[in-house]
């Protein structure tokens, strides 16, 4: 009797608890005091997902209400904010680096041969051609990156060893402080959200269907971007997502991977002929890439001053 009381108990808690979430979901707006660019709108999903659509942009994770009633939100990122991704390209005779999202505002450092560091970027860089490539007549020795904050604090001098294995293609993604977000809270009184002692939404409104629908698409495309281990790449370099369902996509376009014939030899996919007529050209071969598995350097790390680039624009 006394098990079935405290099994009981816990049930009525539980279900309390989830009672309590599901009236939280719904969508908030919050004012950003510009009334031309549609303010903040945050939408919290049944399946403790959210979403933060503003103007172009859209933050996304999980939410949870702690026993305080605060919401914790945590915003799905990369595990890292430097990424690297290769393959073996047999048409090239050495090595060659393609860095994609470089902030010229961010240092991030790289050592490709010795244990000395160097800046990617010139100290006085004010622009970044397209793309930023790198080319080298030799094989790389080692591959080595760090965004250290500053080159005076020990704690921030992290440096990640990458394992380069026969790989001489290499795409370096890196990923600003802005999209590495720290998790937040925030609290729902009167039906009203508000983050961080901020100004208060309006009233919580019911998501409809498509909103629901179409949100959520974007969000478990963020998802999927953020957790990638792989990706397809044009010989133009854009690059194309792969989700669980075999769906490649280039943004506008989308393409299926059983549409394809795969060496997997050479990572290199070519659209099967029957189908030539029906994608535009450049997304007829595409290339495999893969995520470089990586560890700490337990080495202290040096730097030396001349940087990798020099970017400067009248």
């Amino acid at each position: 009797m006394k098990k079935l009381l405290i099994f009981s108990l816990l049930f009525f808690s539980w279900f309390q608890n989830i009672g309590a979430q599901q009236n939280l979901v719904g969508s908030y707006h919050i004012s950003s005091g510009n009334p031309d660019d549609g303010g903040y709108n945050w939408f919290l999903f049944d399946n403790n997902e959210f979403a933060m659509v503003t103007f172009g942009q859209i933050i996304s994770g999980k939410w949870t209400q702690n026993e305080n009633h605060k919401i914790i939100f945590k915003p799905y990122i990369p595990d890292q904010s430097l990424q690297v991704f290769g393959r073996y390209n047999p048409d090239i005779n050495g090595s060659k680096i393609l860095f994609k999202d470089l902030d010229i505002n961010e240092k991030t450092f790289i050592a490709t041969s010795t244990k000395e560091m160097q800046n990617i970027l010139n100290e006085d860089a004010n622009c970044l051609p397209y793309p930023v490539k790198k080319e080298f007549d030799h094989s790389l020795e080692k591959l080595m990156l760090s965004n250290c904050l500053t080159q005076n604090l020990k704690q921030n001098r992290l440096g990640f060893d990458y394992e380069i294995a026969d790989n001489n293609d290499f795409v370096i993604i890196y990923y600003n402080s802005q999209m590495m977000l720290p998790e937040f809270k925030g609290e729902i009184v009167n039906s009203q959200l508000t983050l961080n002692q901020g100004s208060s939404s309006s009233p919580k409104r019911s998501i409809s269907k498509t909103d629901e629908s179409e949100i959520k698409k974007f969000v478990e495309q963020q998802k999927n971007y953020y957790s990638q281990t792989s990706f397809l790449s044009t010989k133009e370099n854009r690059f194309g997502t792969i989700s669980p369902e075999g769906i490649i996509n280039f943004e506008e376009n989308q393409l299926r991977l059983s549409h394809y014939i795969i060496d997997s030899k050479t990572g290199i996919y070519v659209l099967k002929s029957a189908l030539d007529e029906m994608v535009p050209a450049e997304f007829k071969t595409l290339y495999f890439y893969k995520k470089l598995n990586f560890k700490k350097s337990t080495e202290p790390i040096k730097f030396f001053k001349k940087s990798l680039f020099q970017f400067q624009c009248n």
